[in-house]
């Protein structure tokens, strides 16, 4: 058995618990960034650490899950979003919904997020480990935008 087919069926059986594990409408998914992409074809970049400072411009507009599965700007040079610690997505119906840490769903996959944060062109220096830097980078190519904050609506 290669380790690509032991691996699929690992997965198969980790979802299988999760799914049997979860009685609510909405579907909490595992975080692990291989197991994510495979369960549901999104790669959910977040960092693992608090950083010590954040930028604070204003991104208002859609955020899609691009061909790779990378959640980018809906623009004509679109960034990938890279979510704070303690952000989570979770499978709501035929939805995905990404929630901050106190649980409060912030917007919807191709939906319209208000995100304070700013731009950068790599992930040198991000509030995130060495070998998640490498692996977003990897899976998601190009500039990233890093969520500061989530201003309230007005």
């Amino acid at each position: 058995m290669t380790s690509s087919t032991l691996r699929r069926r690992v997965t198969m059986a980790a979802t299988a618990v999760l799914a049997a594990a979860c009685s609510s409408p909405e579907d909490v998914l595992s975080f692990d960034p291989l197991n994510f992409q495979e369960q549901t074809g999104i790669v959910f970049v977040r960092q693992n650490e608090t950083p010590t400072a954040v930028m604070e411009a204003l991104f208002e507009g859609r955020v899609i899950a691009d061909a790779a599965g990378c959640l980018r700007f809906d623009s004509p040079d679109p960034a990938t979003v890279v979510w704070p610690k303690g952000f989570t997505m979770v499978r709501s119906g035929n939805e995905m919904l990404v929630r901050d840490p106190a649980g409060r769903a912030i917007g919807r996959v191709g939906g319209t997020f208000r995100l304070g944060g700013g731009e950068v062109s790599s992930l040198e220096g991000a509030a995130m480990s060495a070998a998640d830097q490498q692996r977003a980078a990897t899976h998601c190519p190009g500039r990233y935008w890093i969520v500061g904050d989530v201003p309230q609506a007005s």
